[in-house]
């Protein structure tokens, strides 16, 4: 058998074995899981054409089965660092080269060589660029070394970097490889090459680090140093928040490293310490950071200044995580190392001072006085120029007037992403910086503002365009002016004109920041502004925690004195009352009308269903008017009011009575009537020969509660891991499937997870789907009158809406009539 089906044989029960622990269909040692990955690992590292061939599969099967995954990879990864840092057989790299002395006129000697080693129009590329040193001594290329050391290190104290730095950067990054090498320097490039990506990530170049990253894969297989290469994806992956790639990428690196047969070099033991602890702050897996930190072997010896750096780290994991001591601690350790730091400038200051704001701003009691952090906060200001941290300290601080223009760029700098599972990583500083600008913009009614910062907090990934896939990308850096911006998103005014072009509509936006919450609108041509002072982040938060809306049922019978009777209108508006007393602080000052109700949702709301937002007086909104959550305004204009359907439309419903379900048999013989008068397609069977793919389709099954992370049906016990055997295209998707409408936070991504935004990015125009589990009486009367709406050239939204109040007739309580609710375009209407 050859190695390579050995890896495609391994990669299958991986992904066969993870799928089935993620769908809670099999339990399986962990252990098992651990060595079973592991060995991937081992076998796909072996040349880069293998490493290239398998890692998407085993990235994907990762990334598919994330909440099992990252149990899995996190194990694995403190398997490999533990036998990692238990090695003492270290040694050290000779780097003198790097520390060289050298005179002002070599520097001109420097670039007149490298200057004679380019060759105009053509590519430069880091793994093979050859610098002419025909006529240079060793001494020569020693001291080029150090002017190129010098020259990046310089660099690196500026956090955001334009094209022109980024070019040249790369350029003498490709040159001191090439000097290093000839040194026989193979380890010193990929700590230079490690600041790179580091100024790629804070100048918002994630596609770009992406891209160099893999160059550098490249390089490290030339090299022998293929340990190295994995390394510096690790620290890409985790510069940028995302969680699974970076660690695939640890596990190669100290795999490759544990098994190379030669000496690991203490600076290589060291950086993959300190990247660890910045790896688990980053994505809030914060007791990990602690168990790194506190645990740092004796026989490993750090400078003062890597002690200093790995100590920054810890603290502002814990000013992450919300330590109530971090002021004092930061102080007490200023105090104990301010010469040193003092002594090294700016490059200890510049992270110091960053952090300095952050305290000021999230501990309102911390001590800034002149004998306490106001005193280092004055001095690191001294030491770092204002244009090195103006960018930061404006999102910090919430500077309106700087963070439009900042989030302009950092859309643009979006656009450059391929991949849609990079850009829910790629959008964080975007993110950080729409919610710093919320509390200003609404204070100074700036409507701009607040729909630039709704693109990304509504989730950018439904406008999000897949890239072409590129094997060897040039550095690009994108230009980053208004026209730019307004080529890519439109301008302001063709949005405004998008939401004017319907009368009788109105918009809503309920938008976050920190703890509070506000909503704008957009009635007529006139924007409104509000800020939901009953809002409590703590009750929101304790209702998602606890699973309160799937929670939602109601009976239609009941017992009573030994007999069974119905369940009174009175009893089901008393239990509507029950449940609505606990989300009174989510009312709206909004006004009353009976005019459709268009809502974009801020992504940290997440799991609260748009059909139960109370208007100012208590009262359900979407008793009065028609409500549609459209996901993003930009889907709205893109996408909406661009779909009609034939009167005679056809439609379909997979309804799979045959595996002898009883609620689905049930649920059929309640519908069969409505469904045959209607002209539909009904399939029946559990394993139909062709996936329904009319205009109209209905799916019909059970769902668990945590359908939206896990997006599986079940039309008998067995889940349905692929419903596109089942459904395919279409215009319109109803989900009779219990809790199919509802929306989560996706782990470890700045995006929502839902069944509904899955098949809305595969083309369908407008989703129906219950946000809790569906009675099976609400279907029969809810189905008729809502075709009866659309046969009536009613819009999709009234028709929903007819349809919901036809359930409250029967119903009244909101666990019936509000159960089913309406994602996407809501003007969908019959064709003239």
């Amino acid at each position: 058998m050859s190695e390579t089906s050995d890896i495609d044989i391994l990669i299958t029960e991986l992904h066969d074995k993870l799928t089935l622990v993620h769908h809670d269909a099999a339990v399986i040692p962990k252990s098992d899981l651990i060595n079973l990955f592991l060995e991937v690992v081992s076998l796909i590292k072996v040349d880069y054409a293998t490493y290239r061939k398998y890692i998407p599969k085993v990235l994907g099967l990762l990334e598919k089965n994330k909440t099992s995954s990252i149990v899995v990879l996190v194990d694995s990864f403190f398997v490999l660092f533990n036998l990692l840092t238990e090695k003492r057989d270290l040694i050290e790299v000779d780097d003198s080269a790097l520390k060289e002395k050298y005179e002002d006129e070599v520097i001109d000697k420097f670039y007149s060589t490298l200057e004679k080693s380019l060759t105009y129009g053509i590519q430069i590329r880091i793994s093979d660029f050859d610098l002419d040193k025909s006529d240079l001594t060793n001494g020569d290329k020693r001291q080029f070394i150090s002017i190129l050391v010098d020259a990046i290190q310089d660099s690196a104290k500026t956090l955001s970097w334009d094209y022109d730095r980024a070019n040249n950067v790369f350029l003498q990054l490709a040159a001191a490889r090439n000097l290093l090498n000839d040194q026989n320097d193979h380890d010193s490039f990929y700590i230079l090459s490690a600041m790179m990506l580091d100024r790629f990530s804070t100048s918002e170049f994630h596609q770009q680090s992406r891209d160099v990253a893999e160059e550098l894969i490249i390089c490290s297989y030339i090299d022998s140093r293929p340990h190295l290469g994995y390394f510096n994806s690790f620290r890409c992956y985790s510069n940028n928040s995302s969680a699974i790639p970076a660690l695939l990428y640890a596990c190669l690196s100290m795999s490759c490293a544990l098994e190379s047969g030669t000496q690991i070099s203490s600076k290589y033991v060291k950086e993959i310490i300190w990247q660890g602890i910045k790896y688990f702050r980053n994505i809030s897996l914060h007791p990990w950071v602690k168990a790194i930190y506190e645990s740092i072997p004796n026989h490993i010896s750090f400078d003062p200044y890597e002690k200093r750096s790995i100590a920054h780290s810890y603290f502002t994991s814990l000013l992450f995580s919300n330590d109530k001591n971090v002021p004092s601690l930061i102080l007490d350790f200023l105090n104990e190392h301010r010469e040193e730091i003092y002594q090294t400038g700016i490059h200890d200051a510049l992270p110091w001072l960053i952090t300095l704001y952050n305290v000021r701003r999230i501990y309102a009691d911390a001590d800034f006085s002149s004998t306490g952090l106001g005193y280092y906060l004055s001095t690191f200001e001294m030491i770092v120029p204002p244009d090195k941290v103006a960018n930061q300290k404006a999102i910090i601080e919430g500077d309106l007037s700087k963070l439009k223009p900042l989030l302009r760029e950092s859309l643009i700098k979006l656009n450059e992403t391929r991949n849609p599972s990079d850009i829910v990583n790629d959008n964080n500083n975007a993110i950080k910086m729409a919610s710093r600008l919320v509390d200003q913009a609404i204070a100074s009614k700036d409507h701009e503002a607040l729909l630039l910062a709704m693109m990304v907090k509504s989730d950018f990934s439904f406008i999000f365009t897949e890239k072409e896939r590129q094997e060897i990308a040039p550095l690009n850096v994108p230009e980053t002016s208004l026209e730019s911006f307004e080529k890519i998103y439109g301008s302001k005014k063709t949005i405004l004109q998008n939401l004017s072009t319907k009368s009788q509509i109105d918009f809503l936006w309920l938008i976050t920041t920190e703890g509070r919450c506000y909503h704008f609108s957009y009635v007529g041509e006139d924007f409104e502004y509000a800020s939901i002072n009953s809002w409590g982040l703590r009750e929101f938060k304790a209702l998602i925690n606890s699973g309160f809306f799937s929670q939602f049922a109601f009976d239609d019978t009941m017992k009573s004195k030994n007999e069974v009777r119905s369940v009174f209108p009175e009893e089901h508006i008393d239990q509507s009352n029950k449940y609505k007393a606990n989300f009174e602080f989510f009312r709206l000052d909004i006004n009353q009308s009976t005019s459709p109700l268009l809502v974009v949702m801020d992504m940290d709301l997440a799991g609260f269903p748009h059909n139960l937002l109370l208007s100012r007086e208590g009262d359900i909104i979407h008793s009065m008017r028609p409500l549609a959550n459209i996901l993003s305004t930009e889907w709205y204009v893109k996408y909406s009011n661009q779909v009609q359907i034939d009167k005679a439309f056809p439609k379909s419903v997979w309804i799979p009575t045959e595996g002898g379900d009883f609620t689905l048999n049930q649920l059929f013989g309640k519908l069969e009537d409505s469904l045959v008068e209607n002209k539909f397609t009904i399939l029946q069977s559990l394993d139909p020969k062709n996936p329904i793919n009319t205009d109209l389709n209905i799916i019909c099954a059970h769902g668990s509660n945590d359908i939206a992370l896990k997006q599986v049906v079940f039309p008998d016990d067995t889940p349905r891991l692929n419903l596109d055997r089942y459904l395919s295209s279409g215009k319109v998707l109803i989900f009779f499937v219990c809790h199919s409408g509802s929306i989560s936070s996706t782990p470890f991504e700045n995006s929502i997870s839902s069944i509904v935004k899955k098949y809305i990015a595969k083309g369908y125009s407008s989703v129906i789907a219950p946000f809790w589990a569906l009675h099976i009486n609400i279907p029969p009367i809810w189905l008729p009158v809502f075709l009866k709406s659309i046969e009536d050239g009613k819009s999709i939204i009234e028709a929903v809406h007819d349809a919901n109040l036809a359930v409250k007739e029967v119903y009244p309580t909101l666990a019936a009539w509000c159960c089913l609710h309406l994602y996407g375009d809501p003007h969908i209407t019959l064709s003239k």
